[in-house]
């Protein structure tokens, strides 16, 4: 297959599929090869080489439509073909859609709806609904991916009718669309988490009944993996690690893409727990994958985490290579919030070298991105980040604005976003700033004022504290801070919190690697307790109107 896909200029895993579908048919035969126990040799088998007319077109057809040529006509080949045509089809628009290609994808996509339709291929027209819905998702077309999930439930209630097991197809499908991360304001965390579940359930059923598809297997390991992605944001790693495992159960070896997505989603779950060798492992095979199977859109991702936990790891020049191919992934395939976070690690990374000029720089672009693209957790951290830096700075920054001015209202608007996210960790991080620019300038009144908030913040409900000990930043951050401030009350709820942190890392056997101190000081990803927890209302609004 590999000499194979070389030879025609295809992707090897469209070559593969196409060989496992001549194989099932009985066109091609595989023998080992003799030179190497790991290859096989393909061959045609002899009655494969009465080629007719109809096989001539469905030859032609298929090079058509599953290469990315159009205008390709239907109407002469049989039902069968037809099937196994708009089957090839939809694989190669996912293959698209990985590589970058979502426009062509939407395009291909359109046509198998509406050839599937038109002859009743009732779940070969589910599947195309969902990969559309999937790749409307990614391409932000919020309005698709509503219609395509409003068409799903149609199916699933009835509305419109299909043969064999459509609606419970239907029902699957909508589920883990809707529970995927959609337009702002979509559902809440919880909410999503219902819906994968049952996605997953849903999936779950399908396999059993239909045990010769492996389709529905790989179905439920996305599912799993969705529910992975929406317990980190949750802040619930070791339940999300655990679906993660399941997921690569049911990836096995035949999906690359879903392995490499599995990787990539245990190596950011280890990161965000402070195991950055761990997660850097498991990141570098990621990437590994996505190379070798042109997932660029994702390979831009993978290579984001990769620069963080560099940096976090001290590895500065590894850091930057990473990063900044990021940013051009992110430039060329037009993923704003990657590029942002790219600019965002680049300016953490400079910051911890000592050039601020260079940090500020990278940060307010980061900024101005994360502003028009609308990732509140990414603008939150960057401001914040960019408040660090301007205290930091040289009072000779050769740049157009005040500094002062410019830290005090990127504190200010960092707090009010995490705020918004209800982040304890990034109250924490905006209070503890708040702070040291009051030692800075020997504003006393500034100092007292927020060892007080954060003396409360530390102390105040189990959650609270319990996100905050998850931080593998956060809790030294406290404790420098008593130490640099001499505070009693913040001392105090540092040594507890520290204790709690400790014991919790042994008995999870899952205890953060420390980080150099201007590494830290760039830290505090996301921690948010769920919308219901009205006890931190008084203590946002007391941290909202310290800073703001």
């Amino acid at each position: 297959p590999t000499e194979l896909s070389a030879y025609l200029g295809v992707r090897l895993e469209s070559v593969s599929r196409a060989l496992g579908l001549l194989l099932k048919d009985g066109l091609v035969q595989r023998d080992p090869h003799d030179m190497d126990g790991r290859s096989w040799l393909y061959s045609t088998v002899e009655s494969s080489e009465r080629v007719d007319a109809t096989d001539q077109g469905l030859v032609a057809t298929i090079e058509h439509r599953a290469f990315g040529f159009p205008n390709t006509e239907f109407e002469d080949l049989n039902e069968s073909r037809v099937r196994r045509h708009l089957e090839e089809a939809i694989a190669e628009s996912v293959c698209d859609r990985r590589a970058g290609r979502r426009a062509s994808a939407i395009d291909k996509l359109s046509v198998v709806i509406r050839e599937a339709s038109k002859r009743n291929f009732t779940e070969l027209e589910l599947r195309a609904r969902c990969e559309i819905a999937t790749t409307s998702r990614q391409e932000n077309r919020s309005d698709e991916l509503i219609e395509q999930v409003s068409i799903l439930r149609e199916f699933q209630f009835g509305k419109r009718k299909g043969a064999g097991p459509a609606a419970a197809i239907a029902a699957a499908h909508a589920n883990y669309e809707s529970g995927r991360p959609g337009p702002p304001g979509h559902v809440s965390p919880q909410q999503m988490y219902a819906l994968l579940v049952a996605a997953e359930t849903g999936y779950s059923q399908l396999a059993g009944e239909q045990p010769q598809d492996p389709e529905w297997r790989m179905r439920r390991g996305w599912a799993r993996l969705g529910i992975a992605d929406n317990l980190r944001q949750q802040t619930q790693f070791g339940r999300a690690l655990h679906h993660v495992s399941l997921a690569e159960f049911d990836f096995g070896k035949e999906d690359a893409y879903g392995r490499a997505r599995t990787l990539f989603m245990r190596g950011f779950c280890l990161r965000l727990r402070g195991q950055f060798a761990r997660a850097q492992s498991a990141l570098v095979e990621a990437l590994h994958l996505n190379m070798i199977h042109d997932f660029q859109m994702f390979e831009a991702d993978a290579r984001g985490q990769l620069g963080e936990v560099a940096r976090c790891l001290g590895e500065h020049e590894s850091s930057r290579k990473y990063l900044e191919a990021a940013g051009d992934l992110g430039r060329k395939f037009q993923l704003p919030t990657t590029r942002a976070f790219a600019e965002s690690g680049l300016g953490a990374l400079s910051f911890a070298e000592g050039e601020y000029d260079t940090a500020i720089g990278h940060l307010t672009a980061s900024n101005d991105t994360f502003e028009s693209c609308g990732n509140t957790v990414g603008h939150a951290l960057t401001l914040r980040r960019l408040a660090t830096v301007c205290r930091h700075a040289s009072p000779e920054y050769n740049g157009t604005r005040n500094l002062e001015e410019l830290r005090k209202n990127s504190n200010a608007r960092s707090v009010r976003l995490f705020a918004s996210n209800r982040s304890p960790a990034g109250l924490a991080t905006c209070v503890i700033e708040h702070g040291r620019w009051g030692l800075a300038t020997g504003h006393a009144p500034t100092v007292d004022e927020s060892c007080d908030v954060l003396a409360r913040l530390v102390v105040g409900d189990r959650a609270n504290h319990s996100l905050l000990r998850l931080d593998p930043c956060v809790p030294q951050l406290i404790s420098d801070f008593a130490a640099e401030t001499e505070s009693v009350t913040v001392s105090a709820s540092a040594e507890q919190l520290l204790r709690d942190v400790k014991e919790r890392n042994e008995v999870s056997q899952s205890a953060p690697q420390p980080i150099e101190s201007t590494n830290a000081e760039m830290a505090c990803e996301p921690r948010c307790i769920d919308e219901d927890g009205r006890w931190l209302d008084p203590v946002i609004n007391s941290a909202v109107t310290l800073i703001g």
